[in-house]
This record gives C-alpha cells, structure tokens and sequence, in this order.
C-alpha cells in the first residue's frame, strides 16, 4: 500500500511542468563565476514575465533600495547572481504549485502566509548572522513546505483528516503523514526539487527541515540555512501568521542562536518584526492583502511578565508567545521596579513562600505552567502546542 502511494505521488510530480526554461538557465548561470552579467541579462529579457516580476521585486519596498531599479542589467549588478537566481526560483515554483483540490480547514493563503513568515524571518536571521545568504535562506523559507500541496492534490480529504489528528496534539502531522502516505510532505519536497532540478544546498534545507539539528563542531553555511528556516517555521508559529497544519514549536528554535551574532533578544527583534515584513513580501508576491498580522495594543508601558521556567527553550517559546501578543518581559528579580506593571508570573517551579505573599499583596498572580500542561496533555513532550497554549494565557491574562 505504501509502496503504491509513493509511486502515485511520484508520478503527481513528474506530470508537473518543468521550471521556464531562462529559470533554468540562470540558475546554472548563477553558480559560474566566469558568466558575464550581460549575458544574464540577455536569457531574462527573452522571458517577458520573468522581467517584469524581477523588476517589481527589485524596485519594492522588500529591499528597500535608495535608487530605481530600471533595467534587468541593473537588478543584477545590485541583487548579484545569487539574488536573481533566487528570485527567479521562487517565483516561478509558486507559479507551478497551484493546488487542485482544497481543504476547508486549511485554506491554501493560510499555507502561503505561513511559507511567507518563515521565508521572512530565515532572510532577517542569516542577515543578522553574516554566515549565509539571505535571499537563499528566504527562498528556502518559502519553499519548505511545497510538498504538502502534492499531498493535497493527491489525498485531500484523507490529508485533511490528518490535520485533525494532529491538531488533537496525538502526532505530528509530518509522522501521520509518513504513516499514511509513505512519504512526509518534506521528502516529498525533496521529490519536487529534484523534479525541477533545484540546487543541491536549498534541496537538502527542505528535505531535513523537520528534523532535528546535527550537534556539530564546525557549523557551515547550510547548517546555518538548516537551523534559521527551522527556527523560522517555529517563530512563525508562534507569531501566528498562517498555518502550517502543525502547531507544534520545539525547543530547538534556540539552536540558531549565536552568542555574538544573534542573541535571544535578537531572536525577540525578529518575531516582533515579523508581520511587517510579511507585509512586504505579499505586496510584491500578490499573494495576500498586505496587512498588519499580530495586533498589539499601542501602549507606552504594555503589561509584563515575569517568566520562571526551568528549561532554556520553553522559556523562549513561551516568551516570544507573550511578546506576540502585546506583552513586555521583565525579570523576576527586577519586578519590583515601580515602574514596571507586572501584571503576572509564570513559572513551571517552586517560587519561595516570601515571594509569593508579596506578590499577592501586590495582586500579581502566579501562573502554574504545568497546570497547562496537564489540561494540554503535554506532559513530557518534546514540543509545545502553540494555539492551546496561547488559548490558556489568553484565558489567564484576560484583564491585563
């Protein structure tokens, strides 16, 4: 039965057509130092569609250049091969991965805004880092999770159900997928590239997005790609912006962090940057309405929390939950500062006797995280469910 899936899923991929053939082109241009930029040129300007859209992105508030971009010549000498090449790739692979089928659970936009969220925040991360591209980390980003429209075109209705069951927190959706369908939508991914014949380094990054980071002595630049889309498929979890089907975030996200390059607060910076930034890619993608995603309330002095949880990478996740939602953090030791409205602690351990009789004359309640634990389930699990998490503060905090 696997076997059979996997070979309709095959075939499903290989009936796709082939990426234009100047797409193609440059992307063997790109990677060959000796290609003279005017001949670039040439192969985009035979393809009229692929101009326009490398203009548009080129002059658009995505990167924000002082000068207009009036020529393909001039796209090159500013984005660079790699640029192009990226650009090209990814907009013509979103072209071709139009679904046939639907889910009503999980509209298609939903998908896409997720991809556009984690693309955005892989770009901001390897920016931050100077260790790899950023533009191939963005494509990368939009791309990882293309195999599930395969899965969706194939088995609708069956893959919809698995939406459920993972939603239900019993599996993650890649593991039901595997089981189902003999392949998780990530090889399927891989299946894609492939197909299509995209670069070795940005095939492997969505082939082993879901798995976890390879501890290693020497970290290399698709190392560093492989941890800030995976990063950035958890910060856009978080963030809330579209879905991916799966809700789950992991400790993980914090292995991106470097301790010079980019900090945990630098992480913070990125989540609350997130939604502008996805603004800009669904302006020049057209794929969205371009508008504000996570609401926050504009206030001088936003309420705090206080944090008192054991382990280094749910504390970050729960974090960066408060910080999406409006929230500011402060120390637990630093509480006291009278201008900091604390307004609840959170912790996962014992807090002393002392400490908890002042806060309840200063009305501050303490929040038990492994009372959400046990109403969740997730007791003893790798990851954290992100909507019956952000459902239990939202509950606890709903006066603040």
């Amino acid at each position: 039965m696997a076997a059979e899936r996997i070979d309709q899923i095959i075939e499903n991929v290989r009936s796709l057509p082939p990426l234009p053939a100047a797409v193609e082109k440059v992307i063997r241009m790109a990677d060959n130092p000796e290609v003279d930029p005017n001949e670039m040129a040439i192969i985009i300007h035979n393809d009229s569609s692929l101009t326009a859209r490398i203009l548009r992105v080129a002059n658009s508030s995505f990167f924000g250049l002082s000068r207009t971009v009036g020529t393909v010549s001039q796209a090159i000498m500013i984005l660079g091969f790699q640029g192009v090449k990226n650009l090209a790739l990814g907009m013509s692979v979103l072209d071709r991965l139009q679904p046939r089928q639907r889910t009503s659970s999980l509209p298609i936009e939903d998908i896409w805004r997720h991809s556009m969220a984690v693309a955005s925040a892989a770009r901001m991360m390897t920016a931050r880092t100077g260790l790899s591209e950023p533009e191939e980390a963005f494509v990368a980003g939009l791309l990882h999770d293309m195999g599930k429209l395969v899965l969706m075109n194939n088995f609708g209705e069956e893959w919809e159900l698995l939406l459920e069951i993972d939603r239900a927190q019993e599996k993650r959706l890649y593991q039901l997928e595997k089981e189902a369908f003999g392949m998780d939508h990530a090889e399927v991914g891989f299946v894609l590239c492939e197909h299509w014949n995209i670069p070795a380094k940005m095939s492997r990054i969505i082939a082993e997005h879901h798995l976890p980071p390879k501890r290693k002595q020497t970290v290399g630049e698709e190392d560093v790609l492989c941890y800030a889309v995976q990063a950035g498929n958890s910060m856009a979890k978080i963030a809330q912006i579209g879905s991916s089907g799966d809700s789950h975030v992991e400790g993980t996200l914090l292995e991106i962090v470097d301790s010079e390059k980019l900090t945990k607060e630098g992480l913070r910076q990125i989540l609350l940057a997130l939604p502008e930034e996805v603004s800009k890619t669904e302006a020049f993608l057209k794929m969205g309405s371009a508008k504000e995603t996570l609401t926050q309330e504009e206030k001088t002095k936003p309420p705090a929390i206080a944090l008192i949880v054991e382990d280094d990478g749910e504390r970050e996740i729960l974090a960066m939950s408060l910080l999406s939602m409006g929230y500011s953090l402060v120390n637990f030791q630093r509480s006291h500062d009278g201008d900091t409205r604390l307004v609840a602690v959170i912790a996962d351990k014992s807090i002393s006797p002392s400490s908890i009789e002042e806060l309840e004359q200063r009305g501050v309640p303490v929040l038990d995280l492994l009372e959400w634990k046990k109403e969740s389930h997730t007791e003893g699990k790798a990851s954290m469910h992100i909507p019956s998490l952000r459902s239990w503060l939202k509950s606890k905090l709903a006066h603040y």
